[in-house]
């Protein structure tokens, strides 16, 4: 217990983002999982934090997505005092969209029969 502890309590911003879960039209998704469903295979991603964006106790960690003629963007508020992560913005192509168009990237099949625990490890 205490080394995850002080594994999470070290984690820069991005790294608390990435294993975080999103509330995402009701589900609560790990970002990870969202990620890789908008990479796909091929995707490339880069991950940055917004240093002149902190506000109180929340940071704002943005993650951009590059697949094919596709390009994302997402960014994620972190609150550090209570753990929570939310989706702030999401733009395809430098438009914003629904955080709905997301479900069009996430396979389901794959993980309809895992237990939710698995899914920090894909």
């Amino acid at each position: 217990m205490a080394i995850t502890a002080l594994i999470f309590t070290s984690c820069s911003p991005v790294d608390r983002v990435k294993w975080s879960k999103v509330n995402l039209l009701g589900n609560d998704i790990p970002v990870k999982r969202i990620v890789n469903g908008l990479s796909g295979s091929s995707g490339n991603t880069e991950w940055s934090e917004k240093k002149a964006i902190n506000t109180g106790d929340c940071h704002v960690v943005s993650v951009k997505i590059t697949r094919k003629s596709m390009q994302f963007l997402l960014s994620f508020s972190y609150d550090r005092e209570n753990g929570e992560c939310r989706l702030i913005e999401y733009r395809v192509n430098g438009k914003p969209e629904s955080p709905f168009y997301i479900y069009k990237f996430m396979n389901a099949n794959r993980y309809r029969f895992l237990p939710e625990f698995v899914d920090d490890y894909f």
